[in-house]
């Protein structure tokens, strides 16, 4: 593989993520943050209990990643219903 295709290849990788992103985002609208995040959360502690105890993200200890997410998505939910 030459090097422009590899680089068309790494492209169309992040091209397919974003798709994802906006497709969830198209069908869930005002729900799409406090959905991820909540899910985002929920699958760190997963991967932690079943003996993932890094991560490629930023923050590197799931545990606290899952529990900013879950700040966050609490947080929503509390701007979408209850402010």
């Amino acid at each position: 593989m030459d090097s422009k295709q590899a680089k068309g290849e790494a492209f169309e990788k992040l091209a397919f993520q974003f798709c994802k992103i906006a497709t969830f985002c198209l069908i869930f609208q005002k729900f799409a943050l406090i959905l991820a995040a909540f899910g985002t959360g929920i699958f760190f502690l997963l991967a932690e209990y079943n003996g993932k105890r890094d991560t490629r993200c930023i923050g590197k200890h799931p545990k606290l990643i899952a529990l900013f997410w879950f700040i966050v998505g609490g947080f929503f939910v509390w701007w979408q219903f209850f402010r």
